[in-house]
């Protein structure tokens, strides 16, 4: 036997005497607590808000707005790493009042990179062109020549 209390938001403990212990926290327990359920007044829209606060502050700081998009997808935490990264960079050019001057390839130059390599390994593992253009087709819905594959198949060996 085991003596429980029952607890709410409101900072209320009754005590409900002494129950026999049973599996699963509440199994020893009747179904419906006498006062149940109040401990659910603590879960307000401001515990469960998705959009971080700190946000509006690089809002209010000028942020661009590129910026405060990609600090929204991949969180500010992760935006303030590669922003203190970059600052610290000697590598990174600056103009003449410090700020940071950033070049940065296209993304569609990965994703052709990673096309590249993919292509580089089917014809590694025996693909011909012909069969690497039918892959290419079936997966990504991406046409290439077989001329256009055996440059790129080429450019490794060179």
């Amino acid at each position: 036997m085991v003596d429980t209390q029952e607890r709410s938001g409101n900072q209320e403990v009754g005590s409900l005497g002494t129950q026999p212990l049973g599996l699963g926290g509440r199994l020893g327990l009747s179904p419906y607590p006498p006062r149940g359920g109040g401990y659910l007044k603590n879960c307000t829209d401001l515990n469960f808000s998705r959009r971080d606060p700190r946000l509006d502050d690089l809002a209010a700081m000028k942020m661009p707005p590129v910026w405060l998009r990609i600090a929204e997808k991949i969180g500010v935490d992760a935006l303030m790493v590669l922003w203190r990264e970059l600052d610290g960079s000697d590598d990174v050019p600056r103009t003449d009042n410090g700020m940071l001057l950033l070049r940065l390839r296209p993304f569609d130059s990965w994703q052709r990179q990673m096309r590249n390599q993919h292509i580089k390994m089917l014809a590694a593992a025996g693909r011909s062109p012909a069969q690497i253009r039918q892959a290419l087709m079936e997966h990504y819905k991406l046409s290439l020549t077989t001329g256009r594959i055996a440059r790129i198949i080429n450019e490794s060996h060179e």
